[in-house]
């Protein structure tokens, strides 16, 4: 009897499970073509790939360029904070002189700095792609819409790129997002020369111009998005790179080649890569004119020059969104402690006692 009964409840229990195994999830299994069925989705895939970005630049444990350069002094408590043989501010070690080639500090080719968990500018470079891939699949967005998002990822691909070119001079061009289950040898891609690498950086800069609103024109939720005068900036500042001595015509990188023997570099001085970089800078220029930034220019009315001045310079380099010099604002408020003095507050009823 005792075996029947277990028979019983065993098929009572099968088939009591049954309307639940039958639910779909409330948000079902997602996937790159869910992702990018509705506005919604697709715009959180966008404020993503901005986030990430912003963190490798803006973060001091990420960006060894905030200590790297041995601004900045602090005891040995800090300088050797870190966790499983990693530091987590590895430009202090970069500036002491202890930058290595095996495992470089401030990765930013595989890997976010020093976190294994961030990732990496080739990552975003990719999560770029699969965006500019499957936009256009998007159902209820209009085609202008459409655009200048295509136009503000492209100008965002275009910065890993730039920064990635001056980290390590020629790198992989990704045009398009490779499969996770291609072969090994289509993954394993070839550096490109450091011109082709220049010119694909201007023409994504010079495609997300066109579709670009200007800064003015944006609504506060994309203050952190690349504008028309930002992307021009980022052109005229790359074509600067281009013409440089670093780039142009360096002896030092004759013999530079890739894995093939292919030179990497121009041998040859080129007076044209000049030109060039003037005219985008003027066209720079006057985009932001016209579009309403200015210089601060010591006429704050301080009532000493010296305050003005001083005034100007902070003015400068601070702001909320306001700041009529700044053309692309990205901002990390984890780096306030280092320079952000504190101070406690008293409750209004007691003078005795901090807040």
């Amino acid at each position: 009897m005792k075996y029947w009964m277990f028979i019983f409840n065993f098929w009572l229990l099968c088939f009591s499970a049954c309307d639940y195994l039958d639910m779909v999830p409330e948000k079902d299994i997602e996937t790159v073509e869910t992702v990018f069925e509705q506005r919604e989705q697709a715009d959180q895939w966008l404020r993503g790939l901005y986030a990430q970005t912003i963190d490798l630049v803006t973060d001091i444990a990420q960006n060894t360029a905030y200590f790297g350069a041995d601004e900045f002094v602090t005891g040995e408590p800090l300088r050797n904070e870190g966790y499983d043989g990693k530091v987590d501010y590895p430009g202090f070690r970069i500036a002491d002189g202890l930058q290595m080639s095996q495992e470089p500090y401030g990765n930013i080719w595989s890997q976010g700095g020093e976190h294994d968990n961030a990732t990496s500018f080739y990552e975003n470079i990719r999560s770029c792609n699969i965006f500019l891939e499957n936009i256009d699949r998007v159902n209820n967005m209009e085609k202008l819409e459409k655009q200048q998002w295509i136009a503000e990822v492209k100008a965002l691909k275009a910065y890993c790129y730039f920064e990635l070119l001056r980290h390590y001079g020629p790198i992989v061009l990704m045009p398009e997002s490779i499969p996770a289950d291609a072969d090994i040898s289509i993954m394993q891609q070839q550096r490109s020369h450091v011109d082709t690498c220049f010119k694909e950086i201007v023409r994504l800069l010079d495609e997300a111009a066109i579709d670009l609103l200007p800064s003015s024109e944006r609504s506060f939720d994309r203050a952190a998005y690349f504008s028309k005068e930002a992307a021009l900036a980022l052109k005229a500042r790359a074509l600067l790179y281009a013409a440089s001595p670093l780039f142009n015509g360096n002896d030092l990188y004759a013999g530079y080649t890739g894995k093939n023997g292919e030179p990497l570099f121009s041998a040859t001085y080129d007076p044209e890569k000049w030109r060039l970089a003037a005219e985008a800078a003027d066209i720079a220029v006057e985009a932001c004119v016209s579009y309403g930034h200015t210089l601060y220019d010591g006429t704050s009315g301080k009532g000493f020059d010296l305050l003005n001045v001083m005034y100007d310079i902070e003015r400068s380099v601070l702001s909320q969104f306001t700041n009529s010099e700044a053309i692309l604002e990205w901002k990390d408020m984890s780096s306030t402690p280092f320079y952000k003095l504190l101070l406690p507050k008293f409750k209004s009823t007691d003078t005795q006692h901090y807040n």
